[in-house]
């Protein structure tokens, strides 16, 4: 049994994700952001919006001096958060293990010296 099957909320991994895309344009960010997904191999998925320094911008290009994330869901979600699409997923989903990271809402942090 994966992680995947008792995930307390299905499609999370795949429903709201970030990607740090470097600089872009302001009036062309989507065309940016999908340039990425397209390199990294993800065909399926789409911007949805923009996270600059950790703020949410409402999904309005903004000017930026610091660091910039696009803000990713999957086009291929099924209602109950399921790959709707599972044979075909690209390579990067097929071999995302579940737990790993931070994109599994069933991930647990490690604790740093700094923390102790």
């Amino acid at each position: 049994m994966s992680a995947c099957d008792t995930c307390p909320k299905p499609g999370s991994c795949c429903t709201d994700f970030a990607l740090n895309i470097g600089l872009f344009q302001k009036d062309t960010w989507k065309e940016a952001a999908q340039e990425k997904l397209n390199s990294v191999g993800l065909p399926f998925f789409f911007p949805k919006r923009l996270a600059v320094e950790g703020r949410e911008t409402a999904g309005g290009p903004v000017d930026v001096d610091g660091k910039v994330m696009i803000r990713y869901g999957c086009s291929r979600l099924t209602p109950d958060g399921r790959c709707g699409d599972y044979d075909n997923r690209p390579k990067l989903c097929h071999s995302y293990q579940p737990k790993s990271d931070a994109l599994c809402v069933l991930w647990i942090a490690p604790v740093t010296e700094n923390q102790l």
